[in-house]
């Protein structure tokens, strides 16, 4: 029997155990996304439509990394399990999403996050507000535009009034 054919009988001798594995570990991050979405979806989506209704565009939000942990050899470290969590609350059609209290699923969909590698697993929440000239960068177009003074002068854009700040010391 050549090397080849004892790896191969090694590797089916030991696919039982290996499919094994991956199913308790399936089962565990199903019950850790569950137990997840109860903890954090609500308060991540009503932290975001605040940061919106301000005026804002970036919502940046902690968590507690003993959370994102499976108590299981082997398992992805709290950082993968975070992301992995995020990908699915982002998808409209994932059984993880929780309804809320009007009776529709809390879905991150067409959220941009970043996870930051940092000791408070710290989640950049974005988004892009239509109309604002300032795609991708942080503004406050929405909420300062109301009590714009009417300048017109060659910093602004598209109707959008540039904001004179005024410190005092």
């Amino acid at each position: 029997m050549s090397f080849a054919e004892q790896l191969r009988e090694i590797v089916e001798e030991h696919r039982p155990i290996i499919e094994k594995k991956h199913e308790e570990m399936r089962l565990a991050k199903e019950k850790l996304f569950e137990k997840l979405s109860k903890l954090y979806l609500e308060d991540i989506h009503s932290s975001i439509t605040t940061a919106k209704k301000n005026g804002k565009n970036k919502k940046l939000m902690n968590q507690n990394r003993e959370d994102f942990k499976i108590n299981i050899a082997g398992a992805d470290k709290p950082i993968d399990l975070l992301r992995e969590w995020i990908n699915e609350i982002k998808n409209p059609n994932s059984r993880f999403l929780i309804e809320s209290k009007t009776g529709k699923n809390l879905c991150l969909e067409g959220i941009d996050i970043f996870v930051w590698n940092n000791r408070n697993l710290t989640t950049e929440f974005s988004w892009v507000s239509k109309g604002c000239p300032h795609n991708g960068r942080e503004c406050n177009c929405f909420g300062l535009n109301k009590t714009s003074s009417n300048m017109n002068d060659k910093l602004s854009f598209n109707g959008y009034k540039r904001m004179n700040y005024v410190i005092s010391m």
